[in-house]
This record gives C-alpha cells, sequence and structure tokens, in this order.
C-alpha cells in the first residue's frame, strides 16, 4: 500500500530542502531517514539534487586556471631578504630531507642559490607520500645520507703510511761518526692512526688532529751495535761500536711512538670530493712506547740467530717537531722533523735529530 506523507514528515522535508545550505544538518537528518518513512526520504533528496543542479554554473560562467611559473623563484627571492647581504654557505655540503612535501623544490633552490653543494632527499611526492620512511618520522634516512655525501662539519679518517727515516747531527768522536752512519733505504719507518677533520668556516680550510704510532728503523752499517754505558767516572752515555768476533747481517736500532699530530689544511675542492689537491701544515707531540737493539746473525755453527735486547739507550721520553703535507686525493706524502734531540744531552749521547718522509693512505 502507498506511504502516506504525512504533514509531519511534509515538515522535515521542507526543512531539508530550505536547509539545504547546512550539509551537517542534512545529512545528520538523512541518516536517521528511516524515522520518516523510504518515500519522504527519497522526496528530500530528489529536491536537494534539483536545487543543487539548478544553482550550478554554466560550463561558459566557469573561471580559467593558470600556473605561476616564477612563482618558486619569487618565493626564494623573499626568503633571502631576511638574510644579511654577504651571506653565504659556500664551500658547504648540505644534505636536505623535504619529506615530499610542499617545500621539495624551493627549500634545495634556496641552498643552491646561497652557494651551498646541495644533496636533496624526499622530493618525489605523489600526494600521499608526505613523510612516508622520511622526514622528521624517519630520521635515519637524513642521518646515512649526511654520511653517504660527507656533509658533516668533522670527518673521521683512517691513516696507514710507509717510508724512510734518517737522523742528523753530531756526532760524539770520529769514529762514532762513522758507526753511526746509516744504511740508506733500509731505515725505514711506518704507522697507521686515525683522527677528525674539520671544516674551519664555510671555507675550504680545516683542522686536522688525530693519534698516530710510528715504528722507526735505524738500519746500522756494517757490525756496529748500539750500547747504553754506564760509568760513574766518564758519566753515563750511549755509544755505536764495532761487535767483535761475530758477522752480523742485520743490525738495527727501533723506536716507537706514539703520536698527537695537528695541522692545518687546505683543500682545492670540497672536503667531501676525493680527487682535489691538498697542502697541510702542522706540528706534533709524542711520548716514546718502547725501543731495542736488533741482530741478524750467523752463529758458530752457522745457523741464523737473532738477538733482541729491549733498552730505552738514554733516548728522550717525549719529542716534538714540525711536518708538512701535500696530499692529491687520499694519497698523502708526508715530511717531519723532530725539533728535539733523539738521545738525552744531559748524557754523552750524540746530538741527533730525526727525520722521516712518508706516502700514505687516508681513508674514511
Amino acid at each position: 500500500m502507498p506511504e502516506k506523507i504525512s504533514s509531519h514528515n511534509k515538515s522535515i522535508v521542507n526543512f531539508i530542502v530550505k536547509n539545504k545550505t547546512k550539509t551537517n544538518k542534512i545529512f545528520n537528518i538523512i541518516d536517521i531517514g528511516s524515522n520518516i518513512g523510504d518515500k519522504s526520504l527519497s522526496l528530500a533528496r530528489n529536491l536537494i539534487d534539483k536545487k543543487i543542479e539548478n544553482n550550478l554554473s554554466k560550463p561558459k560562467e566557469l573561471g580559467r586556471v593558470k600556473r605561476l611559473e616564477s612563482a618558486n623563484e619569487n618565493y626564494i627571492k623573499i626568503l633571502k631578504k631576511n638574510f644579511p647581504k654577504n651571506f653565504n654557505l659556500k664551500g658547504l655540503r648540505i644534505v636536505i630531507d623535504c619529506a615530499n612535501g610542499a617545500g621539495y623544490k624551493s627549500g634545495p633552490k634556496l641552498l643552491e642559490s646561497l652557494g651551498a653543494k646541495v644533496f636533496a632527499t624526499g622530493t618525489k611526492p605523489n600526494g600521499l607520500n608526505i613523510n612516508k620512511n622520511c622526514g622528521s618520522t624517519y630520521p635515519n634516512k637524513i642521518r646515512n645520507a649526511v654520511k653517504k655525501y660527507k656533509a658533516q662539519k668533522t670527518h673521521n679518517y683512517g691513516e696507514l703510511y710507509f717510508g724512510w727515516n734518517n737522523w742528523s747531527g753530531a756526532a760524539l768522536d770520529e769514529n762514532d761518526a762513522t758507526t753511526t752512519e746509516l744504511d740508506g733505504w733500509p731505515s725505514t719507518t711506518w704507522g697507521f692512526g686515525f683522527g677528525g677533520d674539520s671544516q674551519l668556516g664555510t671555507g675550504k680550510f680545516s683542522v686536522r688532529y688525530g693519534l698516530q704510532f710510528n715504528w722507526h728503523y735505524f738500519r746500522l752499517k756494517g757490525n756496529t751495535v748500539i750500547s747504553k754505558v754506564q760509568d760513574t767516572v766518564n758519566g753515563n752515555g750511549t755509544v755505536f761500536e764495532p761487535a767483535e768476533g761475530v758477522n752480523f747481517k742485520k743490525s738495527v736500532y727501533r723506536i716507537i711512538y706514539m703520536d698527537l699530530p695537528v695541522m692545518f689544511h687546505y683543500y682545492s675542492k670540497s672536503r667531501g670530493e676525493y680527487g682535489g689537491l691538498s697542502l697541510g701544515v702542522g706540528g706534533y707531540g709524542g711520548v716514546r712506547l718502547g725501543s731495542n737493539h736488533k741482530a741478524v746473525y750467523d752463529d758458530v755453527f752457522n745457523d741464523n740467530s737473532k738477538n733482541v735486547l729491549h733498552n730505552n739507550y738514554f733516548s728522550n721520553p717525549f719529542r716534538y717537531g714540525a711536518m708538512a703535507q701535500i696530499g692529491y686525493g687520499s694519497f698523502r706524502l708526508t715530511g717531519k722533523m723532530d725539533l728535539n734531540y733523539l738521545f738525552d744531552q744531559s748524557k754523552a749521547t750524540p746530538d741527533y735529530k730525526v727525520g722521516s718522509l712518508t706516502l700514505g693512505w687516508v681513508f674514511p
């Protein structure tokens, strides 16, 4: 039997139509429409749809949409007015995570316009991926990018190096000068180290500092040995003298240091870019960790033997000196010169100073 619309339901329908712009009220009433009957609800919906269609703009009356292509550039110009006139970010490597948000274009371009080398991530928004695996809710992404592109102010490094060392100065006497002559290139040095390289300001200068462990090998000629003399009459000292009754195959005086180097560096390219020229100058201080004399020889049975005697030989427990470095890419050529004497000058010892030249490899 057809449903009759009561006067009460007609009042509700009229209320819905008259208040068609009050969206929340309309839908709230429609949601409980079962209370007013299906026919009444259908009538209300038809009336609303008809009213809306009558109020829609005709196609010829619609406006036009035009993209403002210079919007980003204009926005960046406005932002730059907030910086001092000569402000720049030259020499800086900056990683920015745009989080797939509205500033994915203007953010990187602003930093680039100020002179920074910019590495941007989170620059592919699709309307649904804002902060998805990026941005403030996923900081690991930008942290890894900073390491990848070497954008941090301080770089940690390790180094390995090998080279040649020698000593220079006056011997105790003419005989000592002969016996302390070194055997050229077999007198080697090697070591390893680690530390940090911190950028100074926004330029291409930095200060490098670290910790190094250095082994110095002084190859003595012939049958020469180093000896520590304890003499209460003539004084204690260190002498180099030929060993008798034995034929040395090798005689080496070895000393080990732990050094703290500090250098000021200039890089022709940004510090994070390998392939450029680097220049460094600075100094170092160190402490002796140990020393010994090693002799390799044939014994009375013509068997190969060796003897290692651990002794400080009145060597100075500390050292300090100057150093200079030139590099290309990750390779470094370094020269060092001790400014204090190898041996304690309050004893009867040669006044020798140690110098070295090494080729090294620096790695992150």
